[in-house]
């Protein structure tokens, strides 16, 4: 097995995790917390990572720079929204410790 090979049998492994997790996830009040909505938007973004590069790898989707412009930013968007989120919840558990 090659190594590209492999590679692509991993991304086809995430498709059912990646894309199960957010509507799953969905059935929760994950919009109640800032963490919650960071998760959720980096969930959505991975998911659609994952799902695009299968459909283009089997031919089933064009190169479409917009689109993938879109992923690309969502999932920018919602790693830094995580990461500060969590940074504001830490600063504020050190205030609330002082």
């Amino acid at each position: 097995m090659t190594s590209d090979t492999l590679a692509v049998a991993l991304v086809v492994g995430m498709v059912l995790p990646a894309t199960l997790f957010p509507l799953l996830y969905a059935t929760r009040p994950w919009y109640r917390s800032l963490l919650g909505r960071a998760l959720m938007t980096k969930a959505i973004g991975l998911a659609l990572l994952v799902d695009l590069s299968v459909a283009h790898y089997f031919g089933l989707l064009g190169n479409n720079g917009i689109t993938r412009l879109v992923v690309y930013a969502l999932v920018f968007l919602g790693l830094w929204q995580q990461f500060l989120a969590l940074c504001l919840i830490i600063w504020r558990a050190g205030r609330e410790d002082k």
